[in-house]
Formats: structure tokens, C-alpha cells, sequence
């Protein structure tokens, strides 16, 4: 109270004398729209509307902001209330003018705020893998692989669970498998199914899931390889497999972002659907096709304009698997084959011109 008395005398002194003679604040005063009054240590106190009600104190002793005391005291209900913006509680016994700024500026001045508050600078965008930039070449030679799942199917009065192996060719395209168990033999098969279908992968990406691990270490001839033509077709000279860092959520956007795409079309399906094996193979296939419909580059309203870049034209040449028809007079029969080199890298021409400079762009962190 000695302490609260002096502040007041020395910051407050017109208003002190003021009510300790019994007159009225002065107008030009901050204080004078208050109901003061001296209690009986001879503090400045200011009475609310409310301090009839059972439990709420008498007056409420005014500080001046800037004072070394008051901020004092607001730290310590800063760290009292362990480095919380508990202003309410320092409101319940004083009134401090502009509370909310002194108490931002202790928050700014504790160390312990600054360590809880502090954020990582994140470095500079790094360039694109070799593998997302892998021009001119088959479709899935570097691709990722991921699950999604569990789906549920109906064998007679048995529900058994099934889940989506996804592997996304890292220029965009998907393709699916199912499998039937998260072990590295449903892993094995489903790759097998795919490299049977779209041909062997030159780099694999993945996460540290256990099955992905295991089929690694398969392909290095860890395990023992009874069947030699699987040993020849799933040769680890012809597959590099790579897994993301232990605990990095933030790498695999790549494919982590098709895997979404996919449960945005399943899940509206799967609702009130019970599938058999043979009718969710369907609706893979068909939601593959989907999938790979989606475009790439930017869709113009100009009639005039080629039709956006989809993955479908990296597959089957047209967003639908619609051939373009030629005329047969028109073709000379000799020079053909350069016809055909022209429409397996018209897709390619395309996807460097329209797609590669959104790709490569560094859209955020531009500091080192």
C-alpha cells in the first residue's frame, strides 16, 4: 500500500489532491470520467457499478501504464499464470490504462515467450528432383507409391477389407491396384500387376511403411528368390528405391496430394455402396480414368485453343482415349514411323511449354 500510495502521489498528484480534498478531478485529466475515492490506506481507488455485488472488491487501485511497479506486477501475473494473457486476472484487483499493449510488450520482452513463439526461417525453396522432371520418357519410369484404404467387400456373408495401392507416375498419372493384406507379399504382387501392365520403373519413392520396406528388401536379394523369372523381372538393377526421411510429413506432396484426389471421388461413392471384388476393380478403374482426366494446365474458354493437358494424353493420347483420325491418302506409308515419334512427343512438347514453368516456379521462400 506504501508502495501503491507514492506512485499515485508522484504520477497522480493532481488527482490525489484533488480527491483527498474532496473536489472533483479536472476534466484534461485520463482519470476524470472515474468514480475515485480513497480507501483507507489512503490508496486511489475507483469504484465499479458492481461493487455492491457479494464478492466483488470494494474499489479497484489505478496505476499508472508506464511506471516500473506496474509493469512489475503484471509480469508477475504473466508468470504466475505461466506465460498466459491472462488480463482478466490482473483486471480483478487494478485498473491499469492501455492493459492490453503493456502486457504485449512484456509477452515480447520474456525470453520464455520467445522461445514458445518462435518459428523455424524456412530456407530457400529447393530445386524440383530429378524424378518430377523427367521429360521424354514412358509414362510411370519414376513413380510413387502409397495406400489408401481400408475399403470394405462383400464374400457372401463375410466382410473382408481391401486396400488401394496407388502409384503415381510423377509426371501426374495414377494408376491403382488392389491388394489384399498391408504385407509385403500383397506389396510384391500389386507392384508385379502394375509393372506387367505399364512396364518396369526406373526410381521408386515412398514412405518407411513396413511392406515398402520389405519389398526393398526383397528386390536386393535380402530374401531368398525361389522363382527366377520373378528374379529377373524384379531385379534390383533395374529398380532404385527410395524412402522418405523417418517422421518427415512434409515430403511426399508429390503423391500425397493424388492420394486425396482419389478419396475425394471415392468417398462420395463408398458411402451407401457395398462393393463385391469384381465391382470395386470396376470402380478403381473407373476412378483411375477419372483421375487422369483432371487437367494439368491452365482450361481456356477459347474455342480456338487446344484442349488442356490431362494425364490421359501421356496414357492414351487425348483426355478420353480418343484416337485423332487420319485420312489414309494423306499418308505416306514410308515416312510414317516419324508420324508416330510426332505424336509420342507432341504430350512432351506440351507439357514443357505449358506445364514446366509452374512447376519450377518458387512460389514462397525466396531467401536463403
Amino acid at each position: 500500500m506504501f508502495l501503491y500510495r507514492n506512485i499515485q502521489q508522484e504520477c497522480y498528484n493532481e488527482e490525489y489532491t484533488a480527491i483527498e480534498n474532496g473536489h472533483h478531478v479536472c476534466r484534461s485529466s485520463p482519470l476524470w470520467r472515474l468514480q475515485l475515492f480513497l480507501n483507507e490506506h489512503g490508496v486511489l481507488c475507483v469504484r465499479d457499478r458492481a461493487s455492491r455485488f457479494a464478492g466483488i472488491p470494494e474499489g479497484r487501485i489505478t496505476l499508472p501504464t508506464q511506471h516500473w511497479v506496474t509493469k512489475l506486477i503484471v509480469r508477475h501475473y504473466h508468470e504466475k499464470y505461466y506465460h498466459m494473457n491472462h488480463v482478466n486476472e490482473v483486471r480483478q484487483k487494478y485498473l491499469i490504462p492501455k492493459l492490453r499493449p503493456l502486457l504485449k510488450g512484456i509477452r515480447r520482452n520474456s525470453q520464455q515467450c520467445k522461445l514458445s513463439s518462435a518459428r523455424p526461417i524456412a530456407p530457400l525453396m529447393a530445386p524440383l528432383p530429378r524424378a518430377r522432371l523427367g521429360a521424354f520418357k514412358p509414362a510411370f519410369t519414376y513413380v510413387a507409391v502409397d495406400y489408401f484404404g481400408p475399403l470394405t467387400v462383400i464374400d457372401g456373408r463375410k466382410s473382408l477389407k481391401r486396400w488401394g495401392m496407388l502409384i503415381t507416375c510423377l509426371m501426374r498419372a495414377i494408376s491403382i491396384e488392389i491388394v489384399h493384406s498391408l504385407t509385403t507379399n500383397s506389396c510384391l504382387m500389386g507392384l508385379r500387376r502394375h509393372i506387367s501392365v505399364r512396364g518396369t520403373p526406373k526410381e521408386i519413392y515412398s514412405d518407411n511403411g513396413t511392406n515398402f520396406r520389405g519389398t526393398d528388401a526383397f528386390l536386393r536379394d535380402k530374401l531368398q528368390l525361389d522363382d527366377a523369372k520373378m528374379h529377373r523381372e524384379l531385379s534390383h538393377q533395374e529398380i532404385s528405391w527410395y524412402f522418405n526421411p523417418p517422421s518427415a510429413r512434409y515430403m511426399g506432396g508429390a503423391w500425397e496430394r493424388l492420394v486425396r484426389s482419389v478419396k475425394t471421388v471415392l468417398y462420395p461413392i463408398t458411402r451407401n455402396q457395398k462393393f463385391s471384388d469384381e465391382s470395386l476393380l470396376t470402380a478403381m478403374a473407373e476412378m483411375e480414368m477419372t483421375v487422369n482426366c483432371r487437367p494439368l494446365t491452365y482450361v481456356s474458354l477459347d474455342d480456338e485453343d487446344q484442349e488442356a493437358l490431362t494425364p490421359n494424353h501421356l496414357l492414351l493420347g487425348s483426355s478420353n482415349g480418343e484416337k485423332p483420325i487420319c485420312d489414309p491418302e494423306q499418308i505416306d506409308y514410308k515416312w510414317s514411323f516419324r508420324q508416330s515419334e510426332m505424336f509420342a512427343n507432341l504430350f512432351w512438347k506440351r507439357w514443357v511449354k505449358e506445364m514446366l514453368p509452374n512447376i519450377t516456379r518458387r512460389s514462397k521462400w525466396h531467401k536463403k
